[in-house]
């Protein structure tokens, strides 16, 4: 499962890059913007009408992800060629207000070539959120050539979150800070995306996107390709198309094509297509805390001090913090553990940064681990059973 902490890394460095570019929530972005002319090649779908026209050539169309979530293909960026001419502006703005609960769809896949060795691979992130209060549910699924699925879980309410890597939950406590960070993976922040880069390309006519009526448009290549290589490194070269709601101007779906060194999860040289869109607006959703035993195990049924605050929970494991001084939380633990039927093993043990007591039930041993707050007054406690 180690192979999907670098994925996650990588999907929250760019989410959370795409978030430092743009401006504040529900704030109107501009971006530089020129129009092309392009001409589509023959399909079912109506020609494409683009004003002025300089030049006509054959244009790719992007198709939007199937309705049925099990045979979602993983797109392929594929840009329409430009011919510039100066446009309005295109304005993107945050969520707005009439979506409460939405979800989304993250596709990569990637080639790399690293010491003659060729891999490849594809993910899948698949998001659920309501809005009011915040709710998230995510799971993200890696295939790699040859080798099993692997898939990571994520739930969050509010301030708490749950994480399953494959193994045992795991729940952890959020600042308020850190659960903005968290919420949609900075995915929303799509101003970020756009104002960031000139050179826009309008394509006509517009198009419906998931039932949502969208103006079209070309990245600018050089520009995108620079900003990916701020945010991820190794970026040379990159290529993408962007979907925006005509009448409330959010971002409903982009794609991007990139090329350089670790563009992929194994590192190398190679090349990553990405595609994200938002689907199933306002749809009814309901997001619960993972149906497990009380995460932590044995050690949530050791004592805790009155003004405990857990801060994570796994497998035998639980942290917490109190507003209480290091010397009160041993005296709590040498007056409870015993009648709790705990005895302590040993002498409490003073380090310089840590104090450690050892307790014994049964055939359980119990430890707890007492350290300052890191900042003000107060302890955090780390149990332990075995």
């Amino acid at each position: 499962m180690k192979r999907l902490y670098p994925l996650l890394l990588l999907i929250l460095v760019l989410a959370l890059s795409i978030t430092a570019c743009g401006g504040k929530p529900k704030e109107q972005a501009q971006v530089k913007a020129t129009t092309e002319a392009v001409e589509p090649t023959a399909t079912s779908r109506p020609e494409r009408e683009v004003t002025p026209t300089e030049t006509k050539q054959p244009t790719p169309t992007a198709t939007p992800t199937p309705k049925e979530e099990k045979e979602t293909p993983l797109p392929t960026a594929t840009l329409a060629p430009t011919t510039p001419a100066e446009e309005e502006k295109p304005k993107t703005t945050e969520i707005p207000d009439w979506i409460k609960t939405y979800r989304t769809l993250l596709t990569m896949k990637w080639q790399s070539t690293q010491e003659n060795k060729t891999t490849s691979g594809s993910a899948e992130v698949r998001g659920e959120y309501i809005v009011d209060p915040p709710r998230e549910h995510i799971i993200i699924t890696s295939t790699e050539e040859g080798k099993e699925p692997q898939t990571m879980e994520w739930i969050a309410l509010e301030k708490t979150a749950w994480l399953n890597a494959g193994g045992d939950w795991m729940q952890v406590q959020m600042d308020e800070q850190q659960a903005l960070a968290s919420f949609g993976f900075g995915f929303w922040a799509t101003p970020g995306l756009l104002s960031d880069i000139e050179g826009y390309k309008r394509i006509q006519p517009d198009e419906e996107i998931n039932g949502i009526l969208c103006e079209h448009y070309a990245l600018d290549e050089d520009a995108l390709a620079k900003m990916l290589a701020e945010s991820m490194g190794g970026v040379t070269a990159a290529s993408g198309e962007a979907w925006v709601s005509k009448k409330d101007h959010f971002t409903v779906k982009y794609i991007w094509h990139m090329e350089g060194k670790d563009v992929g999860l194994e590192g190398g040289e190679g090349t990553a297509d990405w595609s994200w869109e938002i689907h199933d607006i306002n749809v009814p959703l309901t997001i619960e805390p993972p149906a497990v035993e009380e995460i932590g195990g044995a050690a949530r049924e050791l004592p805790m001090m009155p003004d405990a605050q857990v801060t994570m929970a796994m497998g035998s494991m639980t942290m917490y913090t109190t507003a209480s001084s290091v010397e009160d939380v041993v005296a709590f633990y040498e007056a409870q553990m015993p009648v709790a039927g705990w005895t302590q093993k040993g002498e409490t043990t003073q380090m310089e940064s840590a104090t450690l007591m050892e307790f014994t039930k049964k055939d359980q041993s119990a430890h707890i681990m007492i350290t300052p707050a890191e900042e003000g007054e107060g302890s955090q406690v780390m149990l332990t059973v075995e």
